[in-house]
């Protein structure tokens, strides 16, 4: 037994499995993460059987991370037999588990069990996270098997010997005062053990009845010996290093794994050894820390693990584990001593096993909280990628309200003013602007408030579906507007379906006008496209197929190949996203583009650029096309606003863009009279 119980070391440390058996056998033939297959040996997790004959380093906080996430994600955990049948809390603490995970297990009822406790179980237990199920699963089965006969006994790290509480005047006090309500408890609450007692909700109850507490009050406990407890544990401990290593290797390991000042390579170089060299004595003074100081870091940390939420910032941790040694570094101050200041604090903070991002500390409650608090962010994000981060906080995690702005960077989001999203976008923007204004408002006045360029956004109030315009120039929130203006064309639409299919033409140009601040011309503009036809004064929609097409060669000339070419003036307004417009719609039903219909079509000159859009609206009031997404082809041609430029129509339905030279501009006037010719020539036949 004594054998075995020599090998039990916390896990992540050489002679504890770096995962439980059943995990790295469930996993099998996958491969290792990166940061864990640092070397030729391991590629899979079958690998990990023999890592302790490959690795002479504890686990760092990466590597062990990243093996709990991959045993995490196998199913069935909770199936597994992780504690043995008949082993008392006791028993267990005879053992390196974490005092974490034995005073969970204490305040339970699973121990002393008939049957084996299960995995599922232990993760039911408030506080036992997957992180502490690993951690005493792997000591568990390096300690090998615990039979009654054979069950190590060894004091916690927290006893006293009695020869040290004799120097402590109290001593007498505490074991009178505590006897009657230790007798007590057992004669009436049926506890069986000290620690079923002192467990006991029930227990302070009972040291009032008895008067112990009056006794206890006049203990101060200042005067307990100054070498008891786990602050002066971590110090002997500190001193039994310092004693028993060489001080070179022992300020590797500060200057390496401490302060993270250099580098292994740099270590090497300075001692003239190899890296690997270097490594074996820092595992060499971590072992010996471990072993002298490990229980000790473990009590405090287990101490302050339960005092803070589940995400806090480091800094506070920081200062919560400096005023526990506080002793510690004011010994070190005065002895100058590197090893009493930075050990103790370095032991504690690794015992945290706390995950650090950002300026934020995460426990394994705190990793959960903060996948709970991404998903609720995935899930109400607005339409615009606007979150109301506050709301979400104060339902899910309160305390977390006092570190916005940290939660803010540790979730990937932003912040645009005194909201959060999740990019700073224009549509983002644009949505803050109008909430800002709180009123249906003009694009000006968005603008204005948001510090946006005109040019585009009225097409990116369009896009947003929260967002709609109240009338011609305002546009606000829906839930704000009680009829969405959808355009003059829409509106006149809208008419005349609820209308039954025809609705007078006094009606259209007096409601429209006043409903949405437009004008009776504008109306009565569009009710004259081809969309739209007037008969006994009514209105209704016109049949597609009534519409009529010129010839091509009206619209168009054809070069010497046979290919259809379209010459227009270009606007500085096209460089800005706008459409070309004028198009006939004759040339947009040679690519394919009927009546209300849209074609995407691509461009083979210039090189390099996508497909533009033909888009043929009916309700256009002069009755022509458009050309869409056309700005990359005209500054591929090197046209500037003002110049003629061409669309060629090739045979295969693709489309090239030309620049006009000046010899073409007398081409075209000539193609121009010959097409007046013609004109006239069909008049006078008729």
């Amino acid at each position: 037994m004594e054998e075995r119980s020599s090998c039990v070391a916390p896990w992540g440390a050489l002679g504890t499995p770096v995962l439980p058996a059943w995990f790295i056998e469930a996993l099998g033939d996958r491969p290792l993460p990166s940061v864990v297959a640092s070397l030729p040996e391991l590629r899979t997790f079958a690998d990990l059987g023999s890592y302790w004959q490959i690795v002479e380093e504890p686990l760092d906080r990466a590597r062990s991370q990243q093996l709990v996430a991959a045993a995490r994600q196998v199913a069935g955990s909770g199936r597994l037999e992780a504690i043995p049948a008949g082993v008392s809390a006791d028993e267990l603490a005879a053992l390196p588990v974490s005092v974490r995970a034995l005073n969970v297990i204490r305040r339970s009822d699973l121990l002393p069990s008939a049957k084996h406790v299960t995995a599922e179980q232990l993760l039911q237990l408030p506080n036992f996270g997957f992180t502490t199920l690993i951690e005493l699963l792997c000591v568990l089965e390096a300690a090998g098997p615990l039979e009654p006969a054979q069950r190590p006994t060894v004091r916690g790290s927290l006893a006293v010997p009695v020869e040290d509480l004799a120097v402590w005047a109290g001593a007498p006090v505490l074991v009178e005062s505590l006897l009657p309500a230790l007798s007590a408890a057992r004669d009436v609450l049926g506890c069986r053990t000290a620690a079923d007692a002192l467990c006991s909700l029930r227990f302070a109850e009972m040291l009032t009845e008895v008067d112990t507490l009056e006794n206890l009050h006049r203990l101060e406990l200042d005067d307990l010996p100054a070498d008891v407890g786990p602050v002066a544990g971590l110090i002997g401990a500190v001193r039994r290093v310092e004693a028993e290593h060489d001080p070179q290797d022992v300020d590797l390991f500060i200057r390496h794994k401490v302060k993270r000042s250099v580098t292994l390579a740099q270590l090497g170089e300075e001692r003239g050894v190899t890296r690997e060299r270097v490594r074996q004595l820092e595992a060499k003074v971590a072992k010996a820390l471990d072993s002298y100081g490990g229980q000790h870091a473990g009590v405090i940390a287990s101490l302050v693990h339960a005092e803070l939420p589940p995400i806090v910032e480091s800094t506070s941790v920081t200062e919560r584990i400096n005023a526990i040694l506080q002793p510690v570094v004011e010994a070190a101050e005065d002895e100058a001593s590197e090893p009493a200041k930075f050990l103790p604090r370095y032991l504690v903070t690794t015992r945290l096993a706390l995950a650090y991002m950002g300026s934020l500390a995460l426990s394994d409650a705190g990793q959960q909280l903060l996948a709970r608090l991404s998903g609720a962010v995935a899930a109400e994000v607005d339409d615009v990628g606007l979150i109301d981060l506050q709301s979400i906080v104060a339902r899910e995690f309160p305390r977390g309200l006092s570190m916005l702005d940290e939660l803010v960077e540790l979730l990937g989001l932003t912040r645009i003013g005194e909201h959060v999203a999740l990019r700073d976008t224009l549509r983002a923007r644009a949505k803050l602007a109008l909430l800002d204004i709180g009123r249906p408002a003009t694009k000006e006045e968005i603008a204005a408030v948001g510090g946006l360029a005109l040019g585009t956004l009225s097409s990116t109030l369009s896009n947003i579906e929260s967002i709609a315009r109240a009338d011609k120039e305002k546009w606000g929130l829906t839930a704000w507007i009680d009829d969405v203006y959808e355009g003059i064309p829409a509106e006149i639409q809208q008419r005349i379906d609820q209308h039954g299919g025809a609705v007078p033409l006094s009606f259209l140009i007096q409601d429209i006008p006043e409903r949405f601040s437009v004008t009776e011309a504008s109306v009565r503009s569009y009710i004259a496209s081809r969309q739209f036809e007037v008969v006994d004064g009514m209105v209704s929609v016109a049949d597609e197929s009534s519409v009529t097409y010129r010839p091509v060669e009206d619209v168009a000339t054809r070069n010497a190949d046979g290919e259809l070419s379209w010459d227009f003036k270009v606007e500085a307004r096209y460089f800005d996203g706008f459409s070309i417009t004028g198009f006939p719609p004759e040339l947009a039903r040679e690519l394919g583009c009927g009546p209300n219909d849209r074609r995407d079509v691509p461009v083979t000159a210039p090189a390099g650029c996508g497909t533009v859009s033909v888009i043929w609206r009916l309700t256009s009031v002069n009755g022509t096309a458009e050309i869409g997404r056309a700005r990359e082809a005209l500054a591929g041609i090197g046209v500037t606003a003002g110049a003629q430029a061409r669309l060629v129509i090739a045979r295969h339905g693709s489309v090239r863009f030309e620049q006009v030279e000046s010899s073409d501009e007398l081409h075209r006037s000539s193609v121009a009279n010959d097409l007046l010719e013609r004109l006239k020539s069909r008049r006078r036949i008729s």
